[in-house]
């Protein structure tokens, strides 16, 4: 439902508030000015600065055509937006890992491990990259992540939606792109979904290898024993360190020599498992998480840049 508190007064209203608003302003008068002559006075006289009378003056208008309840609607939907998100992203990366399980509840090791992680590392990857070409210049507002996706999202949710929430869509992209602000917001809402997403996937994990029986092994056709034994030392290095258990080179031979009769001792296929989830949460939660806090940490530098902004009168 929309909230039905009312808007905060323009003394109150954020900075980042104030200057989404005046840019959604600015873009409704594309269309043609509006009349503001009560704005204007009570703007004029209440703020003693030229940029203070452009945005209380826009915020004036603002509250009359909807726009600070429309942001309280974002927010509202934002979050249950994202929650969804993770979750669709942990059922996908586990319908992922369930596609490697054998009808004898078999699980190729290295299959699962690519599974639960390759979309992780490939999204993570696009971020980077758009994150280097943001400091480059080349680009300000960022390329597709799960954040952008969310907030699109958020936006056009048809519930209690204003007439005016495009025009707030458009003033809140423009007022990312000259802040330079893209990388971060979208960085933390994509990362906060990861963490969550990975989370989600661990507690599932833990409760299916706690609970039922899984055999986890390798096959192939082409590659080497020591191809394998080499990946799950690489691999099993920094889990190793945080204290998992990683199946030694004798067990990952062992694995690879069995039959499909083969009925290895509970130990170690305990360490195969604990292997695959010290993976996820080193190589998938952890990673997510720290960026996360550091897109946070950079997110709040941004009412300062907001403040900044090169505001002009629309009328001007």
């Amino acid at each position: 439902m929309m909230p039905t508190d009312p808007p905060p007064a323009f003394e109150h209203a954020s900075p980042l508030a104030r200057a989404l608003v005046t840019a959604a302003v600015q873009h409704i008068e594309t269309a043609g000015a509006l009349d503001d002559a009560a704005e204007l006075r009570q703007a004029f006289s209440a703020q003693p600065t030229r940029a203070a009378q452009v945005q209380a003056r826009a915020w004036l208008l603002g509250q009359r055509l909807g726009l600070p309840q429309e942001l309280a609607r974002w927010r509202l939907w934002g979050g249950w937006v994202g929650l969804g998100l993770a979750v669709l992203v942990a059922l996908a990366g586990l319908a992922a890992g369930r596609s490697v399980l054998a009808p004898d509840r078999s699980i190729n090791a290295v299959a699962a491990f690519v599974s639960l992680l390759g979309l992780h590392a490939l999204t993570l990857s696009v971020w980077l990259l758009g994150l280097l070409w943001n400091w480059a210049g080349a680009h300000a507002g960022g390329g597709w992540s799960l954040g952008r996706l969310a907030l699109g999202l958020a936006a056009r949710w048809p519930f209690a939606r204003g007439p005016h929430a495009l025009d707030l869509w458009q003033g809140f992209r423009g007022v990312m792109q000259r802040a330079r602000l893209w990388p971060w917001l979208t960085g933390l809402l994509s990362h906060s979904i990861w963490t969550a997403a990975f989370a989600l996937t661990l507690a599932v994990l833990a409760f299916g290898f706690a609970f039922q029986t899984y055999r986890l092994s390798w096959q192939t056709t082409i590659l080497s024993t020591d191809f394998f034994q080499h990946f799950v030392r690489v691999t099993g290095a920094l889990p190793a360190a945080l204290g998992f258990a990683v199946p030694d080179a004798e067990a990952v031979a062992q694995v690879g020599r069995a039959g499909a009769g083969f009925a290895p001792q509970a130990l170690g296929q305990s360490e195969w498992a604990w292997w695959l989830m010290g993976c996820v949460a080193v190589y998938g939660l952890l990673p997510r998480a720290l960026l996360a806090c550091f897109s946070a940490w950079r997110w709040r530098a941004g009412p300062a840049r907001l403040a900044r902004l090169d505001l002009t009168d629309p009328y001007a």
